[in-house]
């Protein structure tokens, strides 16, 4: 009995122990297989570390060991293509590109492999490519892959054409449509010039080609500087629909004249179909060609023959050098045109020229009929600002405190904003504090990711996060801003931020990457020392030259502060800085030295009125001396939007619009 009791022990406890064995063997197998999800992070890591080294046998090799129970296995993979790619291996390219987007179809990676994997095989099985590029166009049609998808089956569409003897005018209208649709989406894309040769070479007669799509092709072919083949376009359309555009790409070309005789010939015609904008875009880039600006307007005005009046008209008013004469002319336009009529640019001109001239009432007339009708306008602060400011002088507190609190939070990022917060709070100074805490710029979204891609952008893997925010301008900024390219990206998050209707809260990360911090302590440095406010110098270093020591202007000024060479030389001297070789006053300190010294020699010299001192950095102080003297105005508002230099006016805006970011975003 206690024999058999023995040998069931032994088999249950053999039992148990194969049952282990076999659970190991399994779980062993199944991480060769499957990759340990424990040390994924860990073995994704050391891979990263290789593929920036350039070892790419290597990091193919540690790629391939991340777990695909891993969140990180998607771009592991994309990283393996990457190293394919860059060992010239085409047949792994394909195969992983595939496998990503088979096994990761809702990845942000899987139209990007779906793409490529698809233009790989065009040659050999283009039906099959065709229907990939259906699926990438429906199911991620805002991706740039989708508008690249557009292209190949355009290429893909001639192909089958070119082989087959007959086609039709609707086969070739499927071709015209999808190439229209590229070159809408990717007026600067890759394939751009190439879908254009591709649309003009399956035209036999471009008469038959609408004037629409001619503007569209122009339109691209000035851009990449081939005035010469737009213009050959272009004349081959209706003169009534075509003018503005054809005298648009002779001024690109230098050929002034020419371009004012087609703006003469657009101007008379009685059946000219021109949208009011794009007329009056020639029209103002015509003036501005010439030196003599006022000449330039009247003959443009005898031209019309009192067509497209009241826009040359507004010209003439803005290029009075007279005060006074100027004033007169936009009462003259008020007393002859119903200011209902007015095109956006002609009505904001009234809107603050009323204003200088303190014509309340008719301000706010004026100005809510702007608001009305234009109100996603770049001028619509001013507008606000303006209707705030009448109302205040009028004494409609309450009417103004409406105007000016509307401004801060509809516009909080612009210079209007920091006008109505001085104005309302009635701060007897321009500025508004001369310190900030400094903080470093961080990943936009990293409150808002999810976990893997904030794992990523923790990793650094900037390419990963460059192709899944391929369309995302603040993450493009941040990736910039990783490589060392501060510029670029303060541009490409300032445009990004500007084409935002609403704007986010000061907190948000994405001003960071618009005002970086990353040289305020060295510019307080030099500020204290000079006697300057730190927050501004920075707003003023900032819209100099973008934080770029090596900046250098067409006219010759360098470094942070965009210094000319006799001004450096001169407060040198004046201040007995000491620097003797010249080469030596464009280094990062001593260019902020000598640039905050001669900002504070600006200021000392007029009465310490930084707003004036800012202008005269600008325009010179001799120029702000003229001014201040032969310009009749009640405040230093008004002083600013009658500064006769409209690069002096813009910049003075422009610095204290950076300013007060800087203020509210890090105060």
């Amino acid at each position: 009995m206690f024999k058999n009791i023995n040998i069931k022990k032994y088999l249950i406890i053999g039992g148990i122990t194969v049952l282990l064995c076999l659970l190991f063997c399994g779980v062993f197998l199944f991480f060769c297989f499957i990759g340990n999800p424990f040390k994924a992070d860990e073995i994704y890591l050391n891979a990263l570390t290789e593929l920036k080294e350039g070892n790419y046998s290597s990091a193919y090799y540690k790629f391939s060991k991340v777990s695909y129970l891993s969140d990180l296995k998607p771009y592991a993979i994309f990283h393996k293509i990457e190293c394919a790619n860059a060992l010239d291996d085409k047949k792994t390219v394909i195969k992983q590109n595939h496998l990503l987007f088979n096994i990761y179809p809702n990845n942000e990676l899987a139209p990007r492999a779906k793409y490529f994997y698809a233009a790989e095989i065009m040659d050999k099985e283009p039906s099959s490519a065709r229907r990939y590029f259906d699926e990438i166009i429906k199911k991620y049609p805002d991706t740039d892959y989708a508008t690249g998808a557009k292209y190949r089956i355009a290429v893909l569409l001639n192909q089958k054409y070119s082989q087959s003897d007959i086609s039709t005018s609707l086969d070739k209208s499927e071709l015209e449509n999808y190439l229209r649709e590229y070159l809408r989406e990717a007026s600067t894309g890759k394939w751009t010039l190439s879908a254009i040769d591709l649309w003009l070479k399956n035209i036999s007669d471009l008469s038959q080609m609408s004037d629409e799509d001619k503007i569209l092709i122009s339109d691209i072919l000035c851009m990449y500087n081939q005035a010469d083949r737009a213009e050959k376009l272009l004349l081959t359309g209706n003169f009534e629909r075509l003018w503005a555009k054809r005298a648009k790409v002779q001024l690109q070309k230098g050929e002034k004249t020419q371009a004012f005789n087609t703006i003469s010939d657009g101007l008379k015609s009685n059946n000219s179909v021109v949208p009011e904008g794009e007329k009056n875009d020639v029209i103002l880039r015509y003036i501005l060609s010439q030196k003599n600006k006022e000449r330039a307007i009247s003959e443009l005005a005898k031209a019309a023959q009192g067509k497209n009046d009241l826009f040359i008209k507004t010209q003439k008013c803005r290029y009075t050098d007279n005060y006074n004469l100027k004033a007169l002319c936009f009462s003259n336009i008020l007393k002859f045109y119903d200011y209902k009529t007015f095109s956006e640019p002609v009505l904001y001109e009234q809107v603050i020229e009323n204003s200088l001239l303190h014509n309340y009432e008719l301000v706010k007339e004026l100005g809510e009929e702007f608001l009305n009708k234009y109100p996603l306008s770049q001028n619509a602060d001013a507008v606000l600002y303006w209707l705030g400011k009448s109302a205040l002088i009028s004494g409609k507190k309450q009417e103004a405190k409406d105007y000016f609190e509307k401004i801060i939070l509809k516009y909080p990022d612009s210079y209007y904003a920091l006008r109505s917060y001085i104005t309302s709070n009635n701060i007897n100074n321009s500025l508004i504090t001369r310190k900030i805490e400094p903080e470093n710029i961080l990943f936009p979204y990293y409150n808002k990711a999810n976990s893997t891609l904030i794992k990523l952008a923790e990793f650094k893997d900037l390419s990963a996060l460059a192709y899944v925010y391929e369309r995302d301008p603040f993450v493009q900024s941040w990736i910039a801003y990783e490589k060392n390219e501060p510029s670029k990206a303060m541009v490409v998050a300032r445009d990004a931020m500007a084409a935002m209707e609403q704007k986010p809260d000061k907190s948000d990360l994405r001003w960071r990457l618009i005002y970086p911090t990353f040289m305020y302590e060295d510019i307080k440095t030099y500020a204290d020392k000079a006697g300057n406010n730190p927050v501004l110098m920075t707003a003023l270093v900032r819209e100099e030259s973008y934080f770029n020591e090596n900046a250098h202007s067409y006219v010759g000024a360098k470094g942070l502060m965009q210094l000319m060479p006799a001004t450096a030389k001169e407060i040198n001297r004046i201040k007995s800085v000491g620097i003797s070789d010249f080469n030596e006053m464009f280094t990062k300190e001593n260019n902020l030295l000598l640039g905050n010294l001669y900002y504070n020699f600006i200021l000392t010299n007029l009465n310490d009125n930084n707003i004036l001192a800012v202008a005269a950095y600008n325009g010179g102080i001799g120029s702000i001396s003229k001014w201040k003297k032969g310009m009749a105005y009640s405040d230093i508002d008004e002083f600013v939007e009658k500064i006769p230099y409209s690069e002096t006016r813009n910049y003075v805006k422009k610095v204290f619009r950076t300013y007060w970011n800087y203020a509210r975003i890090y105060l």
